[in-house]
Parts: structure tokens; sequence; C-alpha cells
């Protein structure tokens, strides 16, 4: 009897040493990464830890089960402030590979992440990776994931996998149906060329979008796409900005709401438009639901459900819009529950309960900055109906009136010129899409960025001018700030912030970049 006590004692043991919990940061990246790739056609695997000292990552289809080694974990953490930057470096490669479900045999037995057993697996199945397009197209997927995630992967990979090799004593005579050393630090160097122009593409179609530029930046986001990245994020902003388009056309005395898209654009309505729902507006909207349902292949992404929503409203579908809201209110993400909080308060406005609208807005506004706009707007509208956006005023923030003292010496950089052309970056790195131009000039105090789409009757172009030396330290409330700017949102906890042609990014209270629209 004490002997089978014993022997269950130590299996409980042996199986509670496989079950130990995934660092919260690696939890953390794993989710993040996962969220973004996500195309709602594979069921997400599970991650688990990994006791085997050889182990830096790997899948096992047959379980649906990442595991991540202890000791690679103890090597991300070696890098400091960079620790998740390393496990999304690894995860992402992983994920990509479990994602794009590439082949057969990794179907069959899955992969791994410079692992000796993989090797030994791949030599009984007579197949190799060193010639593969597969790690070429799993290393790109997770450089730009990662980066959309908020991990930049780009300029560090190389560093990443030398440091693999040298604490697993990895050696290529080790894992000869691998690519070497060296050809993964190429792949990763001209990974990260072709994606750090794709990145800046997403960094500066967000830009773009707030700034009002609507039609470059669907197409600057219909680029990526076209790259074969396609992302529930990049989906759902497509369908935000024809969401957008639709609200600009709208009557301001009719609508005079601030919508809660998802994300929060438009904070400030400029013009008092007198036009209802015309064939232009519903074609907006119609598209916007287009391309939050490709969005919603996963079902669980409840912004884009948010978004959906407000497009049904508009367009008086209101069985739909009822649907969207349900899925919508599932959501965990107390900035999400908020806004379904705010689009019903609109709806009950919108539909003649103005009484019960108005004070459920009023007790909403104490502590929401959108819900204090729309309170503010709807009693406007029904006075003079017109807003005042003369914002600026407050002479608390001086500091923004100084920035955007830079819009009188912003450069005249001359785009034509052999300089320009030669700097034509998207042209020399995109493989699908070579209608959109970006050129990049610059000198000591700005960078200036020129996206130019030469399809369609329209013709959209944009120049963004970034400066290099932007102060860092202001004491501010960000609360505050959100109610002077004209329009804001938020990426990845980064706050970005319009004031006419300036645009700042804030995190943390602390301004990161300032930018200027032309």
């Amino acid at each position: 009897m004490l002997k089978f006590t014993t022997t269950v004692l130590i299996i409980v043991f042996v199986n509670l040493s496989f079950a130990q919990e995934i660092p919260v940061f690696v939890k953390k990246v794993f989710d993040d990464i996962y969220s973004t790739m996500d195309n709602g056609q594979v069921i997400k695997p599970n991650i688990i830890i990994s006791n085997n000292i050889a182990e830096v990552a790997s899948f096992t289809p047959t379980s649906n089960e990442i595991r991540i080694g202890t000791e690679f974990i103890k090597l991300a953490r070696s890098f400091g402030k960079d620790s998740s930057v390393v496990i999304a470096h690894v995860l992402g490669h992983e994920l990509a590979h479990v994602l794009l479900q590439q082949n057969d045999f990794v179907k069959k037995i899955g992969s791994g992440y410079a692992s000796i057993d993989y090797n030994k697996s791949l030599r009984k199945l007579h197949k190799t990776l060193k010639d593969s397009v597969f790690e070429r197209q799993a290393d790109e997927f997770s450089a730009l994931y990662a980066y959309m995630s908020g991990y930049k992967t780009l300029n560090i990979a190389p560093t990443i996998l030398d440091s693999i090799y040298q604490h697993f004593q990895l050696k290529d005579e080790l894992l000869t149906k691998y690519p070497t050393l060296a050809e993964r630090k190429l792949i990763a160097k001209t990974t990260s060329e072709r994606m750090q122009v794709l990145a800046s593409v997403f960094d500066y179609a967000n830009i773009a979008m707030i700034a009002g530029k609507y039609d470059i930046a669907i197409s600057m986001f219909n680029t990526i796409v076209k790259e074969k990245f396609p992302s529930r994020e990049i989906y759902n902003n497509i369908g935000v900005l024809n969401l957008l388009k639709a609200i600009e056309l709208l009557d301001k005395k009719e609508y005079p709401y601030v919508f809660p898209c998802e994300i929060d654009l438009n904070t400030r309505l400029k013009e008092n438009n007198v036009r209802g729902l015309t064939n232009e507006t519903e074609d907006f909207l119609i598209e916007a639901i287009r391309n939050f349902d490709l969005a919603l292949k996963n079902k669980s992404y409840y912004a884009s459900w948010l978004n959906k929503a407000i497009a049904e409203l508009l367009l008086k579908r209101f069985d739909d819009f009822q649907i969207s809201m349900l899925m919508a209110k599932r959501s965990d993400m107390k900035d999400i529950q908020q806004k379904v909080k705010l689009l019903m308060i609109i709806n009950e406005h919108i539909n003649g309960d103005n009484k019960k609208a108005e004070l459920e807005l009023k007790d909403l506004a104490k502590n929401d900055p959108l819900a204090e706009l729309n309170f503010k707007y709807i009693l406007e509208s029904s006075t003079s109906g017109v807003h005042q956006t003369d914002s600026l005023k407050s002479e608390s923030y001086n500091w923004i009136i100084k920035l955007k003292e830079n819009e009188k010496s912003l450069p005249q950089f001359d785009f034509y010129s052999k300089e320009a052309r030669s700097n034509d970056l998207l042209k020399n790195t995109a493989r699908y899409e070579r209608n959109l131009s970006m050129c990049l000039l610059g000198n000591d105090s700005f960078d200036c960025y020129r996206f130019y789409y030469r399809i369609g009757d329209v013709k959209p172009s944009v120049k963004i001018y970034e400066m290099k030396k932007a102060p860092h330290e202001f004491d501010f409330n960000l609360h505050d700030v959100i109610q002077l700017a004209d329009a804001y949102y938020t990426l990845n906890n980064l706050s970005f912030l319009k004031f006419g042609s300036t645009l700042i990014t804030i995190q943390n209270n602390k301004l990161v970049n300032c930018y200027f629209i032309n």
C-alpha cells in the first residue's frame, strides 16, 4: 500500500513539473501575436512549458500545442527590456507555421525552432528546410505581425539567432536539414529590409487615417493586404476608413454624434454638412461592412462587431445592428464595453428617446471623454447646430501651440528630383503592389515621407513630416489633451492626437513623436 501511494505521488509530481505556469510576459506575447495573426480558420494552439533543456520552441499538430523551453525563457530574460521581443521573434515564427499551414509535413510533424530533435524527424521523412521558402515565409509573417502587435523584432533578429546558437551550443552540422546560421541571418536581413518598408506603410497609414486622408490610407492598407499579409486589424481599419468617409458626409444637425468607432477617430466633426444618407454614403457603409466581415472571420474580434454595428445603425438595418451589438457586448475589454454603452445611448437618441438618452449620456460622461463630447455636441446641435472647434485656447497647453509653430518652417522638398526617385523604397521592395509610391527625403530637422497612389480616377497623395528632435518632457493630463484634440485614437498603448495639421503621439504621458500633415 505504501509503495502504491509513493508511486502515485511520484506520478503527480512528474505531471506537475510539466504543468508549470507560463510566465505572464510570455503568455502576453503569445496572445498578442496570435490575436494579430489569427485568420479565424485555425484553432488557437495551447502553449505549454517544456523542461527539455535543449528545446527553444516547437509545434506539435497532434495535440495542437506550442512548447517553449524554460532554458530559452531564461535566455530571453537576459535581454532585459527586450526580453518580450526575443520571445516574440521565436513564438511568432512558430505561430506563422501553424497559421499558414504551409505544407503536408508541417501539418503532420509540426515544426521546431533550430531543433536537433526536429532535424531528426525531417531526416526520417527525407525532407529539408534548407532550401525551402517556408522558413523565409514564416520569418516574414513573424516579423510584420510581431511589429503590428507592438514587438519590434526586425533589427534584433540576427542578434537573437547568434544568442540562441551560442546558448544551446548549436552547430550547422547538427542541423543539416535547416538553413545554416549564416543563411538564417541573411534571411533575417533581407526580411528585415522588406518588412521595415511594410511596417512604415502600416505606421503612416494610421497617421494618414487620423489626418483625414482616407483614400490614401485605404490604398496603403490595401498594399499590405496585396503583399499577402492580411490581418483582422488591417481589414478592420479599411472598414473604419469607409465608415468615416460615410460619417463625414452626414448632416451634422441630424447626426450630431461622435460615433465610438474602434478606433476613436473624428472626435471633432469638422463640417456642418446638410446631406443625409445618399447613394455615395450607403456605398461607403456597405464597403465598410464587407471589410468588417473579413475581419470577423475571427468571431471574437469584438472591435469589428462594434464598428459593424455603427454601419448597420446608419443603414437602418436594425435587426443586424442588434445582433452585432450582442456580439460586441461579449467583450471583456473595458474600453469596448464603454463604447457599447455609448452606442446604445446614441441609438436611443436617434430613435427619439431624447430625455432618457441625455440623462444616461450625462452620467456616462463623468468618466468617458467620448461620452462627454457627445453630450456637448448633442446640446450644441439643439441650439446652433454648429460645433465649435477652436480647441487651442487653453493656456495650460501652450506647448501644443509651440509645436504647431514648426509648421511655418517645414522644408519644401522636391519629390520629383533625381534624389527622390532613387529613394522610392516601396518600388524596390513590394512584390505585388507597384502603384503606391513611397519616397523619403530629409534634413537635420525633419524627415518627410511622400505617399502617392497612381491608379484610379482619384490619385490620392499625402506628405508626412516627422520632427527629428521633438521635445519629450511635458506636464499634461491625457484626458484634457484629448478634449482639445480635433481627433484621436489609440493603438498598442500609443495615443495619436491631431491638432489641425499637427499630429502628436503620446505613450505613458510622454510625447513620443510629432508629425505635420501636408
